[in-house]
C-alpha cells in the first residue's frame, strides 16, 4: 500500500522521464525564479563591470596604436581558457562565491566589448569631429559629448542627427550640438563586424586590523605568500611537469591523443560551417536583400549556451553514441561546434561584400563587367580580409569551445580538464588550459598568416 500510494502521489512525467512536465515548474517554481533572478544578476553586474574595463582599454588601444595588438591580443588569449579551468585558478583567490563567476564572466566579455568600443569610436566621421573641435570642444567634452553616444548608437543614431538638424533632410550635423556645411552624400552605412578574439589580482592580504604580532609567535611560512605554497605557488610548475612527462602524452587516454580529438573537431566543425554559411552570406551580400535577417538569425545563436545544445543534442534523437573518429557524442558535439562557428562567418562574409564602395561598383559596371564577374574580380578581393577575419574569430572560438565535448564524455583536451577536477588534480586543470591557450595562439598566428597571403589586396600594394 505505501508503495503503490508514494508511487501514485509522483507525476507521471517524472516517472517517464519526459522532456516537457508542467508539473515539474509548479513543484519547483521557487527555486526556478531564484536561480532566473541570480542568472540575470550575474550577466548584469559581470556586463557593467566588462564594460568599465573595456573602455578605458578600447581609448588607450585607439590612442596609443602599439598598445593595441597588446590589448587585442590579451583579452583575446582570455576568451581561449575554457570556462572551467578559468573558474580553477580563480578559485585559490576570491574562493567558491559569485565574486569567481563575476570575475570569469567579465574577463570573457572583454574581447567583444573592447574590439566594439574600439570599432565604433573609429566609425566616428572626421568631419564630425573637427566640426566639434572647432567649436571649442577639448578631448573629454569630445568624447563625452560626441564620440560616445555616436558610438554607442551606431550608424542610425548618426543619421538621425544629421537629418533632424532644423528639420532639413540632409542637412549633416551633430543633433542639437553640431552644424557644418552640406556634404555631397552621407557615406555608406557601416555594420559593425564582430571581433575576431587583463590579470586581475587581489591583495595577498588584507589590511591589518590589529597590531603586529609579537615576534616569535606566528613563524614565517617558508613561502612569502601564505601557508599552502604547494597549491598557490607550485601550481604551474607542477602543470609543466605534467605536461614535459613522456608518460602523459602516450595511449589512447593520452595528451596526443586528445589534442588529435581536438584538431579533428574543430578542422571539421569549421569546413561544415565554411561550406553552409560562406556561400550563402556571400549571395546575400551581392544581392543586397535578406542580409539583415541572416545576420541577426546567426547571432541568435550566441545567445543559446553551447552547452545547453550539446546537452539537448546528446540527450535527444542524437543520442551520445560513438560517431567514429570523433568518439562518444560525436555528432552532437559537430553540431553544436558547427551551429556556434556560423555567427563570426555569415556576419562577416556578408559586412564584407556590403562595404565595397558603390563608386566602385558603379566603375565596374560601366566597364561593362557581368554580375558575376564584378563579384569575382571585385567584390571578393574588396572583401577578402574581412571573410578571412570571420573564419579566423570562427577558428579561434570553435577552438577553445570544443572542451566541452568533454562534459558528455565526449573527446578532445577537456578530457585533461575534466579529469583533473574529478581526481582534485588543480595542476592538472591548469595543464589542460595551458594546452587549449597555446593551441589557440598558434591557431591564430598561422591563420593571420594565411589571411595575409591570401589576401589579393595585400599582394597587389607590394607589386
Amino acid at each position: 500500500m505505501l508503495a503503490s500510494s508514494s508511487s501514485a502521489s509522483v507525476p507521471q512525467c517524472y516517472i517517464d522521464n519526459d522532456w516537457i512536465c508542467g508539473r515539474y515548474w509548479s513543484d519547483y517554481r521557487p527555486d526556478l525564479v531564484h536561480a532566473t533572478t541570480q542568472h540575470i544578476w550575474l550577466t548584469v553586474i559581470s556586463v557593467v563591470i566588462g564594460f568599465a574595463v573595456a573602455l578605458p582599454l578600447a581609448l588607450a588601444a585607439r590612442r596609443y596604436h602599439r598598445l593595441e595588438a597588446l590589448i587585442v591580443g590579451a583579452t583575446t588569449i582570455i576568451y581561449t581558457i575554457p570556462s572551467l579551468a578559468l573558474f580553477s585558478l580563480l578559485l585559490p583567490f576570491t574562493g567558491l562565491s559569485e565574486t569567481t563567476v563575476v570575475i570569469g564572466l567579465a574577463l570573457y566579455s572583454l574581447t567583444i566589448l573592447v574590439r566594439n568600443i574600439l570599432a565604433g569610436l573609429r566609425s566616428v566621421p572626421e568631419d564630425v569631429q573637427e566640426s566639434a573641435i572647432g567649436l571649442g570642444y577639448g578631448q573629454a567634452r569630445l568624447l563625452l559629448r560626441v564620440e560616445l553616444p555616436l558610438a554607442l548608437a551606431g550608424d542610425h543614431g548618426r543619421r538621425q542627427g544629421r537629418d533632424r538638424l532644423d528639420g532639413r533632410p540632409g542637412h549633416r550635423g551633430l543633433d542639437r550640438l553640431l552644424r557644418w556645411p552640406r556634404q555631397p552624400a552621407p557615406a555608406r552605412r557601416r555594420q559593425p563586424v564582430q571581433g575576431a578574439d587583463l590579470r586581475r589580482q587581489r591583495a595577498l592580504r588584507g589590511a591589518r586590523g590589529a597590531a603586529r604580532p609579537a615576534p616569535g609567535h606566528h613563524p614565517t611560512p617558508r613561502h612569502a605568500v601564505g601557508p599552502h605554497p604547494d597549491e598557490d605557488c607550485l601550481m604551474f610548475g607542477d602543470a609543466l611537469s605534467y605536461l614535459f612527462d613522456g608518460s602523459h602524452w602516450s595511449g589512447p587516454t593520452g595528451i596526443g591523443t586528445f589534442l588529435v580529438q581536438q584538431l579533428l573537431l574543430t578542422v571539421t566543425s569549421l569546413l561544415v560551417a565554411l561550406v553552409l554559411g560562406l556561400p550563402l552570406a556571400l549571395w546575400l551580400g551581392h544581392l543586397g536583400r535578406g542580409g539583415f535577417l541572416a545576420v541577426n538569425v546567426s547571432n541568435v545563436g550566441r545567445a543559446v549556451p553551447v552547452f545547453a545544445v550539446l546537452l539537448v543534442l546528446s540527450l535527444g534523437p542524437i543520442g551520445a553514441d560513438k560517431f567514429g573518429p570523433y568518439g562518444r557524442a560525436g555528432l552532437a558535439t559537430l553540431i553544436a561546434l558547427i551551429l556556434f562557428a556560423l555567427p563570426p562567418i555569415i556576419t562577416n562574409a556578408y559586412v564584407g561584400i556590403r562595404e565595397v564602395d558603390d563608386d566602385v561598383l558603379e566603375a565596374a559596371k560601366g566597364m561593362g563587367m557581368s554580375g558575376t564577374k564584378v563579384f569575382r574580380e571585385v567584390e571578393l578581393p574588396l572583401a577578402m580580409a574581412v571573410i578571412a577575419n570571420g573564419v579566423r574569430i570562427a577558428l579561434v572560438q570553435v577552438w577553445a569551445t570544443a572542451t566541452i565535448a568533454a562534459l558528455v564524455a565526449g573527446p578532445g583536451l577537456g578530457r585533461i580538464i575534466t579529469a583533473g577536477f574529478a581526481n582534485h588534480r588543480t595542476y592538472q586543470v591548469v595543464a589542460g588550459a595551458l594546452l587549449v591557450g597555446v593551441g589557440a595562439l598558434l591557431l591564430e598566428g598561422l591563420a593571420v598568416l594565411g589571411e595575409r597571403t591570401l589576401d589579393p589586396m595585400r599582394r597587389a600594394r607590394r607589386a
